[in-house]
C-alpha cells in the first residue's frame, strides 16, 4: 500500500465526524481542568502573594531605630501594633499598621478599593469592609481601641503588656478583595501611633520589584552595610509563614492533580487506537489483502489517533484559557450573592500565564499520549487477510 492509499484511509477516518468529534471532545474536557490549574489557580496565588507583599510588609522588612528616616522612595516607615477595636455592638482583634503619607502609592492603591474616599492623619483610621461589617460602623463613626503600647518588650522576652485606650474616627473603608488579609489589618497615621506606642524601633518596608529570595537577600545585606540604623531584616516569604506555606502546599496539590488528570488523559488516548482497530476490522483486512503490511496499518492508525489527540489538546487549551479569563467575573457575581464559601478566595486578580509553560504542557501531554498509543497498539493482535474471508 503506497502513501497515497494511507492518506486516503486517514481522510476516510476523519470523515466519520461524529466519532472523531466525540474523541476530540473528551480530550478537551480533560484538558480544561489542566489549563485551569496551571493558569487560574496559579494567577490567584500570585495575586494573593502580591497583596501580602504590598500591603503587609514589602519584599524586605527591616527593623530600624525609631529616628531612622529613609531617603529612598522604595523604603517606607511603618509601625505595627496589636489592638482590639470596639464599637457599640461588637469588637474585633486586628493589627494596626501605622503608615506615612507616601505609603499608598499607585502600586498599593491598585491592590485596594475605597468606599466614599478616605482621610488620613491624626486619629483617623482606615479599616477594611469586613472589619466595618463586624463592628457595624461606617465612615465618620467613632470607634474605641485598646492598643498594646510596648510591642518591643514582647520581642525582648521581658514582656509585661501595657494596653492604652484611645478613641479613633473611621476615616475610610477599603477592601483588598481577600478576606483573610482584610480581617487582620487596618491602617493608621504612623505619627499618631508613635505617640501611643513607646517602642524604640520602627519597621522599614522596601519594595524591590522582584520576589526572588536570593536577590532580595543580597539587597538587604547591601542596605544593612550602608545604613547602620537598620538593625535586622526579614524577606517576604519569612513573614506570614503559614500563609506562604499554604501557597506552596496548594501548588504541590495542583501539581499532583495535574499529574493524575494527565495520566487519565493518556489512558483514554491509548484506547483510541484500540477503537480504530475494532471499528475498522474489515477495512484493515481489505488493506492487508491489497498488499498493506502490518507496520503500515499500525502507522496509519497511530497517525490518525495522534492527530485527534493533538487537535483535542490544542482545542482544550484554547477553551481552558477562555474559561480562565472569564471565570473570575463569574465568581465575583456568585460571591456577591452572599455565599460565604467564596469569601476565603481572592476573586479580583489579573490572569497571568506563560505561553511557553502552556506549550510545554501541551507537548508533554501529546508525547505521553503518543507513548500510551504505542503501548496500546502493541496489545492489539495482528490482522490477517484471511479474517476478511472468515467474516
Amino acid at each position: 500500500m503506497n502513501s497515497d492509499f494511507q492518506q486516503l484511509w486517514i481522510r476516510n477516518l476523519f470523515s466519520r465526524r461524529r466519532k472523531t468529534l466525540a474523541n476530540i471532545l473528551l480530550i478537551v474536557l480533560v484538558m480544561i481542568p489542566l489549563v485551569l490549574c496551571l493558569v487560574f489557580v496559579d494567577s490567584m496565588i500570585d495575586g494573593i502573594t502580591e497583596k501580602y507583599i504590598l500591603l503587609s510588609g514589602g519584599q524586605i522588612q527591616f527593623t530600624a531605630e525609631k529616628d531612622f528616616v529613609p531617603d529612598d522612595l522604595r523604603m517606607q516607615r511603618t509601625l505595627n501594633a496589636f489592638c482590639v477595636m470596639y464599637s457599640a455592638d461588637s469588637h474585633a482583634s486586628v493589627m494596626m499598621k501605622g503608615v506615612g503619607d507616601g505609603f499608598f502609592d499607585s502600586n498599593r492603591l491598585e491592590q485596594i478599593s475605597l468606599e466614599d474616599g478616605w482621610e488620613t492623619g491624626g486619629n483617623k483610621v482606615l479599616i477594611s469592609s469586613s472589619v466595618a461589617s463586624v463592628l457595624g460602623v461606617k465612615t465618620g463613626d467613632k470607634v474605641a481601641v485598646m492598643l498594646l503600647s510596648n510591642p518591643d518588650d514582647a520581642v525582648k522576652g521581658d514582656f509585661n503588656p501595657v494596653f492604652r485606650p484611645a478613641m479613633l474616627s473611621v476615616g475610610g473603608i477599603f477592601s483588598s478583595g481577600y478576606r483573610q488579609l482584610d480581617d487582620n489589618i487596618i491602617f493608621a497615621d504612623i505619627d499618631w501611633l508613635l505617640t501611643v506606642c513607646k517602642g524604640e524601633t520602627v519597621q522599614i518596608e522596601v519594595l524591590t520589584g522582584t520576589n526572588d529570595t536570593a536577590q532580595n537577600r543580597d539587597m538587604a545585606e547591601d542596605l544593612m552595610r550602608t545604613n547602620p540604623k537598620l538593625l535586622n531584616y526579614t524577606i517576604w516569604n519569612e513573614r506570614n509563614t503559614e500563609v506562604f506555606e499554604n501557597f506552596v502546599n496548594s501548588k504541590q496539590m495542583i501539581l499532583i492533580i495535574m499529574i493524575v488528570i494527565g495520566a487519565i488523559a493518556c489512558v483514554y488516548c491509548g484506547t483510541i487506537a484500540s477503537e480504530v482497530f475494532s471499528d475498522n476490522r474489515v477495512t484493515i483486512c481489505t488493506m492487508r489483502l491489497l498488499g498493506a503490511s502490518e507496520s503500515q496499518v499500525r502507522r496509519t492508525v497511530f497517525l490518525y489517533a495522534f492527530l485527534v489527540i493533538v487537535a483535542g489538546v490544542l482545542a482544550g487549551t484554547a477553551v481552558g484559557l477562555l474559561i480562565a479569563f472569564n471565570l473570575a467575573p463569574l465568581l465575583r457575581v456568585l460571591a456577591g450573592s452572599g455565599f460565604s464559601g467564596f469569601a476565603m478566595y481572592l476573586l479580583d486578580f489579573d490572569i497571568r500565564f506563560s505561553v511557553w509553560s502552556l506549550l510545554g504542557m501541551d507537548v508533554l501531554i501529546s508525547l505521553a499520549a503518543g507513548l500510551a498509543l504505542l503501548l496500546s497498539m502493541r496489545g492489539n493482535r495482528k490482522t490477517a487477510p484471511l479474517e476478511l474471508l472468515q467474516s
